[in-house]
């Protein structure tokens, strides 16, 4: 309501004495003398509903798909626990692709970067953690050593869109830590880990999203083990679309 309003016509108007309750000021933010709590959270409802297929960072779907897991969790458990997270991780993801809300609106599209080699996706990300970075070739990890068990080891918090592409020659994970993250349209094709190896993807997640990510012919040396996808998973972590793992017979 104060967002709406802004300073003067909202928080000013709501904070002071220029209102006598909470539906008093709502009636003077809108300008409508004869408009109800529920009028006004439907219309707001709605504005969203209209909007969210203009944001550039999610699927529409994907984020009803999430919301609606979350709601039944809660309904199960008899909390807002689990909607409150999603609520979080979306928010945090935007705010920090859109630098802070620094560099365009939640509705304008970030730069997107492109990437056309390991060693290129290796030194972008550490130099810009917060940025949009998409496949435009597949990417040969080979010969390429890990730092401090991963190869991508510092925080990463901005967005890796595969683009249909391959990860080859992979020996570690990609990354280290994921925080407010999302990766993509990703295919990780014929890694080969030790028994050691901690995660294909991530060893550390927060409040990250992970869709549409197949995990082709694994292989560990001397053991059957699965390495996970991603090890520690804390607060909000959401897979959708397609999660897809295969081991080399």
């Amino acid at each position: 309501m104060l967002g709406v309003g802004g300073y003067e016509g909202g928080y000013r108007l709501y904070m002071s004495a220029l209102s006598k309750n909470d539906l008093d000021a709502l009636q003077k933010i809108t300008g409508n003398p004869n408009i109800t709590w529920k009028e006004y959270k439907l219309s707001r409802f709605k504005a969203v509903e209209d909007n969210l297929d203009r944001i550039p960072y999610f699927d529409a779907e994907t984020v009803i798909e999430q919301f609606q897991a979350a709601f039944e969790k809660d309904a199960q458990n008899g909390t807002r626990k689990e909607s409150i997270a999603v609520k979080r991780m979306l928010y945090g993801i935007v705010k920090r692709a859109t630098g802070d809300f620094s560099d365009g609106s939640i509705y304008q599209s970030p730069s997107v970067i492109p990437v056309t080699s390991a060693e290129e996706l290796i030194r972008l990300a550490r130099e810009n953690p917060y940025g949009y970075y998409k496949l435009e070739a597949d990417l040969d990890f080979s010969g390429i050593a890990a730092a401090q068990g991963s190869y991508i080891p510092e925080r990463f918090i901005g967005i890796l869109d595969g683009n249909g592409h391959k990860l080859t020659g992979m020996q570690h994970p990609l990354f280290g830590d994921l925080q407010y993250a999302q990766v993509k349209n990703l295919t990780i094709a014929e890694p080969t880990y030790t028994a050691g190896v901690q995660a294909v993807l991530a060893v550390k997640t927060r409040q990250v999203v992970v869709g549409d990510v197949t995990l082709d012919k694994m292989t560990v040396a001397g053991t059957n083990q699965q390495i996970p996808l991603v090890k520690t998973k804390s607060d909000a972590y959401y897979e959708y679309g397609t999660i897809h793992v295969t081991l080399e017979s």
